[in-house]
C-alpha cells in the first residue's frame, strides 16, 4: 500500500514575483496552493484505522469514490447496531454464553417486540430507514460545514469533500461502541453479573449497590466520539486533493484593492488613476504590519496583543485589506481564540451566579454555561452561511475561503453579542427578576424560560448588526490579493 505524502511534504502554489518588473502584467498567479495528487489507500486499512491516521488518509479518502466511502459507513452503520443490540441484552441481563444463545435471544426478542408493541406505519418506517436518516443527516451536515473545506476549488467540490470525509469517520463510533460492549461484559464478568439490570415486567430496577444506575458513561463516551469524530472529518477536509479547479486556481485580473479599477500596465510605483491608492498595493505580497500584529495576537503567550488587535479590526475593518484572507486558517484561528476566551467569560459568570447567595437556581449556573458553549459555534456556522450569501448574491466572490476567513475576522465584533447573551441571560434567569416579575404581575414565571428568553433577545438585538459588519468585511476585502 502506497503511503501518501506527509502535509509537510506539500509544495506551495508558483508564485510570479510581480515586484520585479515595471508594469502591471495582465494576470496575477492563482491564489491556492497546488492540490496533491490523489493516492491509492487500502479500504480495509482504511476502514478500521482511517480515525487514526486521519490528516494521512483523509484528504486522499475524500478525493476519492463515493461508493467506497457509502460501503464503509454501511459497514460501520451495521457493526455499531450490532453492538448496540448486544450491549441492549447485556443490559437485560440474558445469559449468553454463546453464539447459539445470542441468536436465539435475539430471535426470541424480534418475536417479541413484532408481536407486543404497537408500532404505527411512521415508526416502522424510521426503524427500517435508520441506516438513510442518518445518511441525510449527514448530507445536511455537510452542506453547513464545507465552506470551512473550502480550499480553493468550488463549492460543489468542497461539499463532496466533506461528506465523504463525515462517512469515513464513522468508524470513530465504532470503536467506541464496541469498546464500550466490552468494558460492560468485562464489569459484568468482575461482578459476577451482580451490574446487570434485572428485567421485572417493563421495569429495571436497581443492579449493583456500588454503582450508579445512570447512563453517564454512555454519554461521556458518546461525546468524546463526537469530538473525535469531528477531529477526523476535519483531518479529510483540512487539504485538497484533486484536479486545480476552482476560483482559487484560476488566474486573477489585476484590480485596485480599493475601487477595483482595472490596474493593467499601470506602472508598479504609480497611483489608481480612480482612488490614488498604491499600485504596489493591490499586487501579490508579503502581508503588512496587520499580518505580524495578527500572528502575535493569536499567539498564547500575548493575550494583550489580542485584545489590541481585535480593538484595531473592530475600530478601523479596512485593516482587513492588509490580512491574509483567503488563508481562511488565520481567520479560523482568530475566531477559535475568540470563542475560548468568550467561554471562560461564561465560566466565570457560571460560577459567580452558583456562589453568591442571589437565590439562583442550583442548576442555573451549569445550564447558563452550556447553553453559551453550544450556542456560538452554531452562530458561527449561521454566520458563515449569512456570509456566503451575500458574497454570493451581492459581490459574486466565489472563493469561500475568501468568506470564511473575513467571517473569521469579524468574530472580532460578536463580543457585545457574547457580553449581552450572559448579562441579558443572568439578569432574566435569577430568582429575584422572577419574583419581582411574579409581585407585579401575579403569574407563574418559568426560569429556564426567561433564561432562553435572553439569548433570543440578545440574539435579535445584535445579529443584524452583525451581519452588517459581515457584508461591510467583504465589501473591503472582495478585491484583496494578499494570500
Amino acid at each position: 500500500m502506497s503511503m501518501p505524502p506527509s502535509p509537510s511534504d506539500r509544495q506551495p502554489a508558483p508564485q510570479t514575483a510581480v515586484t520585479d518588473i515595471e508594469y502591471v502584467p495582465e494576470e496575477l498567479p492563482p491564489s491556492a496552493e497546488t492540490p496533491l495528487a490523489p493516492l491509492p489507500v487500502s479500504f480495509f486499512a482504511a476502514l478500521f484505522g482511517y480515525w487514526l491516521l486521519a490528516d494521512r488518509w483523509g484528504p486522499h479518502l475524500a478525493a476519492g469514490s463515493r461508493l467506497r466511502a457509502l460501503a464503509s459507513y454501511l459497514i460501520h452503520f451495521i457493526f455499531i447496531a450490532g453492538c448496540g443490540f448486544i450491549y441492549y441484552l447485556l443490559r437485560r441481563g440474558d445469559e449468553i454464553e454463546s453464539l447459539h444463545d445470542l441468536r436465539q435471544t435475539a430471535a426470541s426478542l424480534v418475536l417479541t417486540l413484532m408481536m407486543e408493541a404497537q408500532f404505527g406505519i411512521a415508526e416502522q418506517l424510521a426503524i427500517i430507514l435508520a441506516p438513510l436518516n442518518l445518511l441525510l443527516g449527514l448530507f445536511f451536515l455537510s452542506l453547513l460545514v464545507a465552506p470551512w473545506a473550502a480550499q480553493g476549488d468550488t463549492f460543489r467540490s468542497a461539499w463532496a469533500r466533506t461528506l465523504k470525509s463525515m462517512l469515513w469517520s464513522m468508524s470513530v463510533f465504532s470503536l467506541v461502541t464496541a469498546l464500550i460492549v466490552v468494558g460492560y461484559w468485562l464489569t459484568a464478568t468482575m461482578f459476577d453479573g451482580d451490574i446487570r439490570f434485572q428485567n421485572d415486567g417493563d421495569q429495571f430496577n436497581n443492579y449493583s449497590p456500588g454503582l450508579s444506575n445512570d447512563i453517564a458513561p454512555e454519554i461521556t463516551g458518546f461525546a468524546l466520539a463526537c469530538l473525535v469524530f469531528a477531529r477526523a472529518a476535519w483531518g479529510g477536509m483540512r487539504r485538497y486533493v484533486g484536479p486545480a479547479v476552482g476560483p482559487g486556481f484560476e488566474p486573477r485580473h489585476p484590480l485596485c484593492h480599493t475601487c477595483a479599477y482595472p490596474i493593467v500596465g499601470l506602472p508598479m510605483t504609480g497611483l489608481c488613476p480612480e482612488c490614488q491608492s498604491p499600485v504596489q498595493n493591490s499586487l501579490p505580497r508579503t502581508p503588512l504590519y496587520a499580518h505580524n500584529e495578527l500572528k502575535q495576537a493569536l499567539s498564547v503567550s500575548h493575550p494583550i496583543s489580542y485584545l489590541r488587535f481585535s480593538r484595531h479590526l473592530v475600530g478601523k475593518p479596512e485593516i482587513l485589506k492588509l490580512l491574509p484572507v483567503r488563508n481562511a486558517q488565520f481567520g479560523v484561528r482568530y475566531w477559535h481564540v475568540t470563542y475560548w476566551l468568550s467561554v471562560l467569560i461564561a465560566l466565570g459568570l457560571a460560577a459567580v451566579l452558583a456562589l453568591i447567595p442571589m437565590k439562583t437556581e442550583p442548576m442555573f449556573a451549569v445550564g447558563l454555561f452550556g447553553v453559551i458553549l453550544l450556542a456560538m459555534p452554531i452562530l458561527q456556522i449561521l454566520y458563515v452561511l449569512i456570509g456566503v450569501a451575500i458574497g454570493w448574491v451581492t459581490y459574486r466572490i466565489r472563493d469561500l475561503r475568501l468568506i470564511v476567513g473575513v467571517a473569521g475576522y469579524a468574530s472580532g465584533h460578536w463580543w457585545p453579542y457574547y457580553l449581552g447573551v450572559v448579562f441579558l441571560t443572568a439578569l432574566l434567569g435569577i430568582t429575584p427578576i422572577a419574583d419581582f416579575y411574579l409581585r407585579v404581575r401575579g403569574a407563574h414565571v418559568d426560569i429556564r424560560g426567561m433564561a432562553i428568553m435572553g439569548i433570543v433577545l440578545a440574539t435579535l438585538i445584535f445579529l443584524p448588526a452583525m451581519v452588517v459588519r459581515l457584508r461591510g468585511g467583504l465589501r473591503i476585502a472582495r478585491h484583496s490579493n494578499i494570500n
